[in-house]
């Protein structure tokens, strides 16, 4: 009999890409296991390929989404090793396109 680990086929899966984009971060808490999934997804590609993480929080703010701060700062310790870390400071692209369709609405 032969039991497969769903979390392993997953990884395997994941892990034949270069690149792996992950899109606004922490926007809603994880479950303790998930992110224990996410640490280890991350670990396991610390140094090995790419990943590009969007995201409106702080790194002071990482632990509210993760819920353990010994893990969120070995995450972190991870993740800004060797990276290039691009702050983007300024109005919402989104909100500025809505106001424009908003005004060519009313106008």
């Amino acid at each position: 009999m032969v039991i497969i680990n769903i979390i392993e086929v997953v990884d395997a899966f994941l892990y034949i890409f270069f690149l792996t984009a992950v899109y606004e971060l922490g926007y809603v808490p994880f479950s303790k296991t998930g992110a224990e999934l996410l640490f280890q997804f991350f670990s396991g590609r610390y140094e090995r390929a790419c990943v590009i993480i969007t995201t409106n929080l702080e790194f002071t703010e990482w632990t509210s989404p993760f819920g353990d701060e010994k893990m969120t700062a070995a995450l972190l310790d991870r993740l800004a090793h060797r990276s290039h870390i691009l702050l983007v400071n300024g109005p919402s692209y989104r909100f500025r396109q809505s106001m424009k369709q908003n005004e060519n609405a009313e106008g």
